[in-house]
């Protein structure tokens, strides 16, 4: 998986666990010094997308959490 695709997996999953420690190791190992400020701001962005693709009828494929 490319790096975009796992970080949109991890922040994905972030999300729907509530839990973003993998996302902060990820990032960590990919140069940032503040994970806990990146994660945030990721998540917040994930979120205004999905909200904002919500509002005009876009909806995301549904998976299953393993």
């Amino acid at each position: 998986m490319s790096k975009m695709g796992w970080l949109h997996f991890l922040i994905e999953e972030a999300d729907a666990t509530n839990n973003q420690e993998e996302l902060e190791k990820f990032l960590k190992e990919k140069g940032f010094k503040n994970t806990k400020i990146a994660a945030r701001e990721f998540l917040k962005a994930y979120t205004e997308l999905r909200d904002k693709a919500k509002a005009v009828g876009i909806k995301a494929e549904e998976r299953l959490m393993i």
